[in-house]
């Protein structure tokens, strides 16, 4: 029936009146109020709704709830043009009560488009958060398991390990990893040392010599 552009909605492309509004309200459109009939719809009036429009004007139109025969529905007020045919009633600018009513509605819809954006932007932040938290957890779960597995193992593995490392495609051995060796050896050595002299000593004897009364 009526072809427009809805200025920042359906990505400004051409859709049907109908179509729009539908799709925007939820209920049916019924078709046109005649701007020279208004009084007369005023019985079944709810309230009046003002699109900005790019097509076929520039400008504002009035879609208005109405509730008729039992049933709910939007019509668009039209006025006569030269010929039989209407068009729609476009307002180039609000005035009053309507410019207020807008820009309400302005200030409403940006509030819940920064809401819904925030909340966005706090599931993400939670979501890594989370992610982060995973890998801490994983990556010291292998460090206690890497630490737990150097503890179990030989020192002299621990140092080959160590040399082919750091040293891969070395043929002469560091000096570095012979004063380790012989640390180790003297380190066994001492250990064994200390061990025997322990090993070698006799337990002091308990011995009771005499036994009181009371005591």
């Amino acid at each position: 029936m009526f072809r427009i552009i809805l200025k920042n909605k359906f990505k400004e492309r051409k859709i049907d009146l109908s179509i729009a509004t539908r799709v925007m309200y939820h209920q049916k459109f019924t078709g046109s109020i005649q701007s020279e009939h208004i009084k007369w719809w005023k019985r079944y009036w709810i309230k009046p709704i003002m699109l900005e429009i790019l097509y076929p004007k520039k400008g504002w139109i009035t879609l208005v709830k109405i509730f008729r025969e039992g049933k709910p529905s939007i019509r668009v007020i039209t006025v006569a043009t030269s010929s039989s045919k209407r068009e729609l009633l476009v307002h180039k600018q609000l005035y009053g009560e309507e410019v207020q009513y807008e820009q309400k509605k302005q200030k409403t819809l940006e509030k819940y488009r920064d809401r819904k954006k925030n909340s966005k932007t706090s599931d993400t932040e939670k979501m890594l958060g989370k992610r982060r938290q995973i890998m801490e957890e994983k990556n010291v779960n292998e460090s206690i398991n890497d630490l737990y597995t150097r503890v179990k193992s030989k020192p002299e593995d621990i140092l080959q390990e160590w040399l082919e490392r750091d040293y891969p495609d070395t043929k002469a051995v560091p000096t570095k990893y012979m004063k380790i060796t012989r640390l180790f050896k003297r380190l066994d050595i001492q250990g064994n040392a200390w061990y025997n002299i322990n090993q070698l000593e006799e337990p002091i004897p308990f011995v009771v010599d005499t036994i009181e009364k009371g005591n």
